[in-house]
């Protein structure tokens, strides 16, 4: 038997951004349960996009956080009809999924931290004194990297290049859960936020019942301080990380579940 056989696990990513890894729960025996809960739109304002972008060339890095970054300034750079394909600025990925929305667009990825996280990135960049570096990230990002880089002597332009949006969960959403779950797969802080306002206090009576799969420390943290308790981690902050950990857990005979015998 496969190590999540039959099991009911919901994963919160947009459509879009949600294929990868219901295709990994599928090949884990999983059955994956599609209830996105954020959305991604363009920033309330281009400008200070643009202005970045317009003079990329000035930028030692451009340091990207998300496959939802990448793509928010891969289309921008379409518009403005400007490029970063060259060898300045040098463009730095968090991880492989980020690395790939690069690469698959033949950009080259100079640089993606061994563990796959935000905090880890300053080591991937060397020295950092005096480093001009461009951030392009969601409008709901918070400081930490921007703070991280700053202290070691960068000089950092943070700017949104795309808004996260919580999204309602629709009918079929509800429906599909109120057959029950097994799991559910946190991806970001966002996410926590999206699945709690969207269902409010049945939110929690969900999560009270099924284990709680964070991708990463961030998304951890976030969950714990909005009340939500984390079961499991990912030790690699990717979709596979995310799955692995889930048919590694130790603990589901301590957990209803829903179809799973």
């Amino acid at each position: 038997m496969r190590a999540l056989e039959s099991r009911r696990v919901v994963v919160t990513r947009p459509p879009a951004q949600a294929v990868e890894i219901c295709r990994m729960l599928e090949s884990a025996g999983a059955v994956p349960v599609l209830v996105p809960t954020i959305g991604i739109e363009p920033p309330a304002s281009f400008e200070p996009l643009d202005h970045a972008l317009r003079s990329a060339e000035e930028y030692d890095w451009v340091v990207f956080t998300s496959a939802n970054g990448v793509q928010a300034v891969l289309r921008r750079t379409a518009t403005l009809d400007v490029g970063l394909a060259t060898s300045e600025p040098k463009l730095a990925a968090v991880g492989p999924a980020t690395a790939r929305a690069l690469s698959d667009s033949g950009l080259t990825v100079a640089a993606t931290p061994r563990a796959h996280r935000a905090d880890q990135i300053p080591d991937a960049l060397g020295d950092l004194r005096g480093v001009r570096i461009l951030l392009p990230r969601s409008d709901l990002a918070d400081e930490s990297l921007s703070s991280l880089l700053r202290a070691l002597g960068a000089q950092v332009d943070a700017v949104a290049a795309y808004r996260t949006t919580m999204q309602a969960v629709t009918p079929t959403g509800l429906a599909a859960l109120e057959q029950g779950v097994d799991a559910i797969t946190f991806t970001s802080p966002s996410t926590v936020r999206g699945l709690l306002e969207g269902l409010g206090s049945a939110g929690s009576r969900l999560m009270g019942d099924a284990v709680v799969a964070s991708i990463g420390p961030v998304t951890s943290v976030a969950a714990r301080e909005l009340g939500v308790r984390v079961h499991v981690e990912a030790r690699e902050s990717t979709s596979r990380g995310l799955v692995d950990a889930l048919a590694t857990y130790q603990a589901w005979v301590r957990h209803t579940s829903s179809t799973a015998t």
